[in-house]
């Protein structure tokens, strides 16, 4: 394998090849609009490997020009940071988030994998795959395969275990990490029949698979709304009328919303993963009891979330009569708020974020990490304790670390404030222990130690300038939604009925 290389140097003067932009997929267009990734053609010449690809197309349309040049179809596309192009290096596969409906690698900051990782040996790889529609579409039918998203990531896991041993990477000692729907996405691949030896440990940050946003409760709907709108008949061959339509046509179609394609409702996705009886063919509940055993870290952040409403979603979706929507209702709102003022307006704007957080974020991970400790992996956890104060305003009602703080930190980079003292000991703890982590399999190390998860105490490290194990991990939580759902026989985690 042939490349056009460039070399970076760290700020230690190590020297770092970096190789961005090569394709891992043949480009999904045109007839290939729909279908699963297939081999690239194979290269007769070097391949100018300076510069990163193009990002897949986001539901939304951004807003210039020069913002949609950044974009294409032509999109699958993975980057390699190495230190050594010699040797068995544990390799670092990062997968990004956004909803899955936005996101690419090149949000991502080159020089922070070098600095954070590459320098370190370690062998970093960043990933691309399609998003909304062109990912996620599906009629459930044959006629389109559903998940094309996830069946991307996978496939760019084979390259890895064909290729990487060129760039002095170790196939057999991979670690796949993401955030949000990133970490949903490494959810699922750990769950999949179809990446079976694909890789052997697992980072995820604020996302399972187990939550309600992550099962695709949108997506037929959404599927078959797009399919109408576009003026494809669901009755003939809708697939074929698909990959006629430019992607102007579909940018057109997406919901008037804030930012995504899925409904203004942030508790749902439009387009995300369902249980399609192949990549992914059974509920992550009876997955997760024979889940292979990786060791996984699990994290989370203060307050994850930010805005919603009670009522209307248990109205919606509980299938509950009024009456006993109103006590439902009454018995979240006991729980959070605590006895209280009931009309201080900063107080239940903070328990807006933590009703939130626990519904999307901390409890399904939660569970997640039960499940797979009970299915024999070993399990890490840990919360980030510790925000930089200038990251938000003083009197925001909803101080704390909250999603993405961490990738100043696990990265050094998305950072919109002077790193303080304590901001470098904080990256540097969680670094060492990442790597230390994708060297072994256990994050503990001298300068911080950190227990394993237990069934009996659910132990996480509390990770700040001072570094503590502390127990029962959002245990208040996690048994309030446990006991509502045996109260009312409906899991308001997953929104399904339980019995």
């Amino acid at each position: 394998m042939r490349h056009l290389v460039q070399i970076g140097t760290t700020s230690d003067g190590t020297k770092v090849n970096e190789f961005l932009g090569i394709p891992f997929a043949a480009p999904p267009v045109g007839k290939l609009r729909f279908e699963k990734p297939k081999q690239p053609t194979t290269w007769t010449k070097p391949v100018n490997a300076t510069t990163y690809s193009k990002g897949c197309i986001p539901c939304a349309k951004p807003g210039t020009a020069a913002e949609r040049a950044l974009v294409s179809e032509d999109c699958l596309y993975l980057n390699v940071w190495t230190p050594n192009l010699q040797g068995q290096m544990p390799v670092f596969f990062f997968i990004h988030g956004g909803a899955y409906e936005i996101g690419s690698a090149y949000d991502f900051d080159a020089v922070a994998f070098r600095e954070s990782y590459a320098r370190r040996g370690i062998v970093m790889v960043s990933i691309q795959y399609r998003l909304g529609p062109f990912g996620f579409l599906t009629l459930n039918d044959s006629l389109i395969t559903p998940n094309l998203g996830l069946w991307d990531q996978a496939f760019a896991l084979q390259w890895v275990q064909a290729n990487i041993g060129s760039f002095g990477g170790n196939s057999k000692q991979v670690t796949i990490m993401g955030q949000s729907a990133g970490s949903e996405s490494c959810s699922q691949l750990t769950l999949s029949p179809k990446t079976q030896n694909l890789f052997q440990q697992v980072i995820q940050m604020s996302g399972s698979s187990i939550a309600a946003n992550a099962r695709g409760t949108n997506n037929l709907e959404f599927s078959k709304n797009w399919t109408t709108r576009l003026g494809c008949d669901l009755k003939t061959d809708y697939k074929t009328c698909l990959q006629s339509r430019t992607v102007d046509e579909f940018w057109t179609v997406r919901s008037n919303n804030l930012w995504g394609c899925g409904p203004d409702d942030l508790n749902f996705l439009g387009f995300a993963p369902i249980i399609d009886g192949d990549f992914l063919p059974k509920q992550p509940e009876d997955a997760l009891k024979t889940v292979p055993k990786y060791p996984t870290i699990f994290g989370l952040n203060q307050v994850e979330g930010r805005s919603f409403t009670i009522q209307v979603y248990i109205m919606a979706f509980g299938g509950y009569s009024s009456t006993e929507a109103e006590q439902a209702t009454q018995d979240i709102l006991t729980y959070y708020q605590r006895g209280h003022n009931p009309f201080d307006a900063r107080f239940w704007v903070e328990r807006y974020v933590e009703t939130y957080s626990d519904w999307l974020m901390n409890v399904p991970v939660l569970r997640e990490a039960v499940a797979k400790l009970q299915a024999g992996s070993p399990v890490y956890a840990f919360l980030m304790d510790y925000d930089n104060p200038n990251t938000w305003p003083i009197n925001n009602p909803a101080q704390g670390s909250t999603h993405t703080s961490e990738f100043p930190y696990t990265f050094g980079m998305m950072a919109d404030f002077n790193y303080t003292q304590d901001d470098l000991i904080v990256e540097k703890y969680i670094q060492d222990a990442f790597v230390q982590f994708l060297k072994t399999g256990n994050p503990s190390n001298t300068a911080m130690p950190w227990n394993p998860f237990t069934l009996e105490n659910h132990e996480y490290l509390s990770l700040k300038p001072k570094p503590e194990m502390k127990n029962d991990w959002f245990g208040d939580s996690y048994r309030f939604w446990t006991n509502f759902m045996k109260k009312y026989k409906y899991d308001w985690i997953t929104y399904q009925n339980w019995t």
